[in-house]
């Protein structure tokens, strides 16, 4: 219950402490006693609960909205406290943008999230074609991700993925390579 809305978190911040934050750290604390990572997904702009989550011990925030968050605003606040696993956003540029926008916004996820020392995992979104994604679309998002954040030899990977010769994994190759982009 930790979902917001466009402008929003659907609770406001006493709220969440008094009836959810017991029960987040309860279940955070169990899960880092099976030496396991926090891992939550929450849509909308959820920037006033996000340090409660923090202090119960969230690791990864997965957030495929970067417009409504506000990109900067919550890199600023939240780079280097957590990490953060993102997309290009998913309800306008990723669909609807530009190659050169996609681009753009790629870059200022890994400036904006990451860090020298990690803080990034560049994402997908699982059913790119329930959302209007087409392939291209999100070979332009993997692209500028590898390319901004050093990824060895993404190149290749790349071409061998457009090329119909990955045929396990993810559609873009880099679980199939093992190779993770997380490090924007």
């Amino acid at each position: 219950m930790t979902g917001g809305v466009q402008d929003r978190a659907f609770l406001s911040v006493p709220m969440f402490r008094e009836f959810f934050k017991p029960r987040y750290q309860k279940w955070f604390d169990e899960i880092h006693a099976l030496g396991m990572h926090t891992w939550l997904h929450s849509c909308g702009r959820i920037n006033t609960l996000l340090p409660e989550l923090i202090d119960c011990g969230l690791e990864v925030i997965n957030n495929q909205q970067p417009n409504v968050v506000g990109l900067r605003e919550l890199g600023a606040a939240f780079r280097g406290k957590i990490c953060f696993e993102a997309i290009v956003d998913t309800q306008s540029t990723l669909p609807r943008g530009t190659y050169d926008e996609i681009r753009q916004q790629a870059w200022e996820i890994c400036d904006w999230y990451g860090t020298p020392h990690g803080g990034l995992i560049a994402s997908d979104y699982n059913d790119a074609e329930a959302i209007g994604v087409t392939t291209d679309r999100r070979y332009v998002m993997f692209e500028a991700f590898a390319e901004r954040g050093g990824y060895p030899d993404y190149q290749t990977v790349l071409e061998r993925a457009r090329r119909g010769q990955v045929t396990r994994g993810q559609v873009y190759g880099l679980r199939t390579e093992a190779r993770d982009v997380s490090a924007c």
